[in-house]
């Protein structure tokens, strides 16, 4: 059985190696495309047998561009299921099974993932060092975190099924695992630095600019004006949440042991 794991980013470098061993563990082929990386990403990338296209965007991070090379991949190598998560997001069961496991021996009963959504939060505290185990707050849905409070990201390939922003467009009478539903799905990307962050919203509004729905990647304005560093006080404790203390601990294990 095929299972991969699309991906797609710019300068990304700290965060790759531990992407990439993420997905050894969940037992994924991991798909990366570059997006015009000046940090030795695609070098890397490139290194480990990872690198699957490199998208020219002239400075824009454009989901445009980007999203229609992923989905021709998908069409050419035809995985039995794939997921999308960009290089700092990740799915945590809240055990220590690995994904492939998980879809081996109950993937006939379902036909995609739906998880819950944090996001890891730098709240000012934080050492910003390309660590992700100094990080200890998290939002989920809302203001500082995304629209909902659920995504579906990893599905069992159809010919209906394509990837769109921060989304996996599926048919709507799949039925999502219930032995899945407390898992969740951890982004780091509200972790990186304000130089990070900012360059980042500079190439989305060079989309924008450029025709791009503002609606995709709305996110950046509010972490702007925060200047990237989001308040205690909209966040939680991970280790106050049961099962998101229990999949950010087996997360952690799997990228650092």
């Amino acid at each position: 059985m095929k299972l991969f794991c699309y991906t797609y980013g710019h300068n990304e470098i700290d965060l790759l190696p531990l992407k990439k061993k993420w997905c050894d563990y969940h037992g994924l082929t991991m798909r990366y495309f570059d997006n015009e990386s000046t940090d030795g990403s695609k070098e890397w990338a490139e290194s480990v047998n990872i690198l699957a296209g490199e998208i020219e965007s002239d400075g824009a991070f454009d989901l445009r561009l980007i999203l229609p090379e992923l989905n021709e991949d998908l069409k050419f190598e035809n995985p039995d299921w794939f997921c999308m998560l960009g290089v700092d997001l990740f799915i945590c069961p809240t055990s220590a099974i690995r994904l492939c496991d998980f879809i081996y021996t109950f993937g006939n009963d379902f036909d995609c993932l739906e998880n819950k959504y944090a996001n890891i939060c730098f709240t000012g505290s934080e050492s910003q060092d390309g660590d992700l185990r100094h990080f200890d707050r998290a939002a989920i849905k809302g203001e500082y975190s995304m629209a909902f409070d659920k995504y579906t990201l990893m599905v069992k390939n159809h010919e209906s099924a394509f990837m769109a922003a921060d989304k996996i467009n599926i048919p709507a009478w799949w039925k999502p695992s219930q032995e899945a539903k407390d898992w969740w799905l951890i982004n780091f990307g509200h972790t990186k630095s304000a130089a990070e962050r900012e360059e980042t919203f500079e190439r989305r509004k060079l989309a924008w600019k450029r025709g791009l729905t503002e609606f995709a990647g709305a996110h950046y304005l509010t972490g702007s004006a925060l200047d990237w560093t989001y308040p205690r006080e909209g966040t939680i404790s991970i280790a106050a949440n049961p099962t998101l203390s229990l999949a950010h601990a087996n997360l952690l294990k799997q990228i650092y042991e």
